[in-house]
C-alpha cells in the first residue's frame, strides 16, 4: 500500500486490537505468531508488510479506508504534539501547577505511542518544582514505556529521560550517579532520531560532571570532541558552556593564553545574546586566569565586573564560585580579614544551595586561612569537615587534599594523627585507581 509504512500500520493495528478488547494471543494462528504481531505493532522495520496486511484482514479493517484512518490518527498525534509544546512553554514560565494540571487532564493508555512523552514532561515539571522523588518516578516510567514503542525510541524519549535523571543526581550531589545516567542517555541516543540537540546536551553535562569530580583531562577531551561540531550547536546554553568550560579547564592545565582567548570569545557571544549567567562565569574565569598568573589588579577588576552582574543571575551557585576565588586571591596576598569575610559568604552560599563540591572547597579555604597564620588548631576542624563530606560523597581528590592539609597541620605536633593522615592519602589514591583504573592527577 503506497505511502504507508510498517510504523503507521502497526500503530493502527494496535489501536483497533485494543478497541476490540483482543489480546495478541487472540489474533495469533498457524500463519502468524504473537511475537510477529508484537513486532508489527511496534513498527519493527524488518517485518514483511504482507504479515501486516494479513492482520488487517483478520481485524476486518477495510483496506481502502486505511489511509484515511491513518491520516486521522496522524492529525490526533499532531494535535497532541502541539498540546505538549504548549505545556512545555507553560512550565518554562514557572507555572508548574498549571502545566501539571494540563498533563493530568489527558487520559492515555500505556500502549499509546505518545504516553512516554507524557511521563517525560511530568518528570520535567516535578524537577522544576524540586520534587525530585516524583520526577524520578515519572522519568523511570517514561523510560520503561519508551522501550515498548519502536517509534518512540526514535523520538529519543528514553535518552532525554536519562539526561534529566542525571541532572537530578547532580543537584543531589551524587556526581558518580549523574555520570552513569548520562552515559545511559548516550547509549540509548539514536543519532538519526528526533531531538538531535540531545547529543550536545549529553556531552555538555558529562563534561561538567567530570570537571566537578576533578577528572580534568576527561572533561577537556569531551569539550574538544564537541568543539569539532561547534557550528552544529543551536542551543546557546550548550555553546556557551563549551567556551566557559574549555577556558576553565585550560586554566587548570596552566595554558593561560588559550584560556584567555576562549574566555574572551565566549564573553563576546554571551554579551551579544544577553546571557548574564555566562557573562558572570566567563569574567570569573578571566579573573582566575589573571590570579594564577599573579596579575592581581587585573584579577580583581575581572571579579569586580562579574559581581556587578550578581542581581541578574538565575543560577545562584555561581555566586559561591566567585567568593571562593576572591578568598583565594586575598589569601595569596595575606589579606586574612578580607579572605575571612568572603569565605564566610562562600560557605553560606554553598550551604544555601546544598552545593557539596563547593562547600568542600569553602571548608578547605577556611582551613587554609588559619593554617597560613600557623593557627593549626583552628584550621584542623575545617579540614576534618572537608574530609568527612568528601568521603561521604565519593569526591576522592578533595578527600586526598584534605588529608594532605591535615598532615601538614599535624607534622611535628601529633605523630599519630600525622601517620593516620598519610594513610588516608594512600588509601584514597588506591580507591581512585580502583574506580578509574589510573593514577590520580593532582589537578583539582
Amino acid at each position: 500500500m503506497p505511502g504507508l509504512g510498517i510504523n503507521e500500520m502497526g500503530e493502527m493495528i494496535r489501536k483497533i486490537r485494543k478497541e476490540k478488547g483482543l489480546r495478541l494471543e487472540d489474533l495469533a494462528d498457524e500463519h502468524i505468531s504473537t511475537a510477529t504481531i508484537s513486532n508489527i505493532e511496534r513498527g519493527i522495520p524488518y517485518v514483511h508488510q504482507e504479515r501486516a496486511f494479513y492482520l488487517l484482514k483478520k481485524l476486518e479493517i477495510d483496506m481502502e479506508r486505511l489511509p484515511e484512518l491513518v491520516m486521522g490518527e496522524q492529525q490526533k498525534t499532531d494535535d497532541l504534539r502541539r498540546y505538549f509544546a504548549m505545556v512545555e512553554t507553560i512550565r518554562q514560565t514557572g507555572d508548574i501547577d498549571e502545566a501539571l494540571r494540563r498533563l493530568n487532564q489527558l487520559s492515555m493508555a500505556d500502549s499509546h505511542p505518545m504516553t512516554p512523552t507524557l511521563y517525560y514532561l511530568k518528570g520535567r515539571c516535578f524537577f522544576s518544582d524540586n520534587d525530585w522523588d516524583q520526577a524520578k518516578q515519572s522519568l523511570y516510567r517514561a523510560i520503561q514505556l519508551a522501550g515498548q514503542h519502536s517509534p518512540q525510541t526514535v523520538c529519543n524519549i528514553a535518552s532525554a529521560s536519562y539526561v534529566e535523571l542525571g541532572c537530578i543526581s547532580y543537584y543531589e550531589n551524587n556526581l558518580n550517579e549523574a555520570l552513569k545516567y548520562t552515559d545511559q542517555g548516550l547509549n540509548t541516543f539514536v543519532p538519526d532520531g528526533e531531538r538531535p540537540h540531545l547529543w550536545f546536551i549529553i556531552h555538555r553535562n558529562k563534561a561538567v560532571y567530570l570537571e566537578r569530580l576533578g577528572r580534568i583531562g576527561e572533561s577537556l577531551a569531551i569539550i574538544e570532541q564537541m568543539w569539532t561540531k561547534l557550528s552544529d550547536i543551536d542551543d546557546m546554553e550548550s555553546l556557551l558552556t563549551c567556551y566557559w568550560l574549555r577556558s576553565e579547564l585550560l586554566r587548570k592545565h596552566k595554558v593561560y593564553d588559550l584560556a584567555t582567548q576562549y574566555a574572551m570569545e565566549g564573553l563576546d557571544l554571551a554579551q551579544r545574546n544577553k546571557q548574564y549567567d555566562y557573562m558572570f562565569d566567563l569574567w570569573t574565569v578571566l579573573g582566575s586566569v589573571f590570579m594564577s598568573k599573579r596579575e592581581i589588579d587585573r584579577a580583581q577588576s575581572c571579579f569586580d565586573t562579574a559581581l556587578k552582574l550578581k542581581e541578574k543571575l538565575t543560577d545562584r551557585t555561581s555566586i559561591t564560585t566567585i567568593y571562593l576565588r576572591l578568598g583565594s586571591l586575598y589569601l595569596s596576598q595575606q589579606q586574612f580579614l578580607k579572605a575571612s569575610e568572603v569565605l564566610q559568604r562562600a560557605t553560606q552560599s554553598a550551604q544555601d544551595c546544598n552545593d557539596i563540591p563547593r562547600l568542600c572547597t569553602a571548608f578547605m579555604l577556611n582551613g587554609d586561612q588559619y593554617r597560613l597564620q600557623d593557627r593549626f588548631d583552628e584550621a584542623i576542624p575545617f579540614y576534618q569537615k572537608t574530609l568527612a563530606l568528601a568521603g561521604k560523597h565519593g569526591y576522592r581528590k578533595r578527600e586526598y587534599w584534605a588529608s594532605y592539609r591535615l598532615a601538614q597541620c599535624y607534622d611535628g605536633r601529633d605523630e599519630q594523627a600525622f601517620q593516620k593522615s598519610l594513610q588516608t592519602m594512600y588509601y584514597t589514591q588506591l580507591e581512585w585507581k580502583k574506580e578509574k583504573g589510573e593514577e590520580m592527577s593532582m589537578l583539582l
